[in-house]
């Protein structure tokens, strides 16, 4: 783990007596970093400043090799940017969370097993061909963003009804620097405005699941040639699966793939027939 420069050894536990540092098995937080008292000379304060920023890099190397063993059951190989887009994305997370209900989930580890965890290896499962994807109803993000995340090459639609919601997506786009498109719209209205617009539909815990699927499914493209044609990927428990054929009997639905971490979590993908 390279972090630079070795620090002044001997500063790091009065640095560390100023912090006020959590730690949980997700990974350490980092609260709260007192500024340098003014009776330090310039050079220490330097000193203190170099040390500061060392830690930092330090919690966060320790942050993002905690984040990628939770994830490796779903998805393996992401790089030191995307943990680090993890991370933001999980702060921020928590951050809204307690203004407003984004998920039921508190605990660090499960949001990132369950949300995080799920969307990667949804994302893992698109087509290399796709070049847009449609997330309809997306909460608090997943799993567009982190499919955005694993794949930043595609154009990404987040459609919210929600404003609150909404806002909260735009603010995470901007704190990860991706480029997403948050429609603050009912997927129905947008249904009327452009249909079958997407390459890749997904959802993930919608309210009116019966309703919303049709409705996803118009969403969908269906001209061109077959290895351009549109598809469904949404995450449904076992139950859903038998409802959501019978709901689209024209469509050709694949064997659903079990999600890791059980729970009677599957992976289905479709397409019109």
């Amino acid at each position: 783990m390279d972090l630079g420069p070795k620090p002044n050894c001997k500063l790091i536990p009065r640095i560390l007596a100023a912090t006020n540092i959590t730690v949980n098995r997700t990974g350490i937080r980092a609260v709260t970093l007192r500024l340098c008292p003014r009776n330090e000379s310039v050079k220490n304060r330097n000193r203190i400043v170099e040390t500061k920023r060392w830690l930092a890099m330090l919690i966060s190397r320790v942050e993002a090799t905690l984040i990628a063993e939770l994830l490796t059951p779903y998805v393996e190989g992401l790089s030191s940017r995307q943990l680090s887009q993890v991370s933001t994305y999980l702060d921020l997370l928590l951050k809204w969370n307690a203004r407003m209900n984004l998920t039921s989930i508190r605990d660090p580890e499960n949001i990132v097993k369950r949300h995080f965890g799920e969307s990667f290896f949804l994302a893992r499962h698109i087509s290399a061909l796709a070049a847009d994807l449609m997330d309809i109803g997306s909460g608090a993000g997943f799993p567009a963003i982190p499919i955005k995340i694993y794949r930043p090459e595609l154009n990404v639609t987040l459609v919210e009804a929600q404003q609150r919601k909404a806002t909260f997506l735009r603010e995470v786009g901007r704190a990860l620097n991706l480029d997403v498109d948050v429609k603050n719209v009912r997927v129905e209205d947008l249904l009327r405005a452009q249909p079958a617009s997407a390459a890749v539909i997904t959802f993930r815990a919608v309210e009116k699941f019966e309703s919303i699927l049709p409705l996803a499914a118009k969403m969908i493209r269906k001209q061109g040639a077959e290895s351009s044609r549109g598809c469904l990927a949404i995450l449904v428990s076992t139950s859903q699966v038998p409802r959501a054929q019978s709901l689209l009997p024209d469509w050709r639905f694949e064997p659903p793939i079990p999600v890791p971490g059980g729970d009677n979590r599957v992976l289905l993908r479709g397409e019109p027939k």
